[in-house]
């Protein structure tokens, strides 16, 4: 998944890709290898051997020594910052292209 708004320069090549079905549209935050990523992470829906994170703490099957809770936290807290770097540069896209009000004009609402 590219993001078009960074690369202005080469947008009629890229319109020739999705034409040719080399490269898709999308509209997720998140690329399907990030995607991919957070899944295996968290949960073994595509990945057999992926790390099972949240269902381990969800269901009751956590281990008990601190060493993997450290190990764990430090794992959950990568993927929380690559999520809000995510939101914040759709944000600040946004901004660029002026689709968000300013605190003045929603104060008005």
């Amino acid at each position: 998944m590219l993001c078009t708004s960074y690369i202005k320069s080469i947008k009629s090549l890229i319109e020739e890709l999705v034409k040719k079905n080399v490269l898709e549209y999308g509209t997720s935050l998140l690329s399907k290898p990030e995607q991919d990523y957070f899944n295996y992470i968290l949960n073994r829906a595509e990945f057999s051997n992926g790390l099972d994170l949240r269902n381990r703490y969800v269901h009751g099957t956590q281990p008990i020594d601190e060493k993997s809770h450290e190990q764990d936290y430090f794992t959950l807290l990568r993927l929380l910052v690559l999520l809000v770097i995510k939101i914040n540069e759709e944000f600040c896209l946004a901004d660029e292209r002026g689709l968000l009000k300013s605190t003045q004009d929603r104060a008005t609402i």
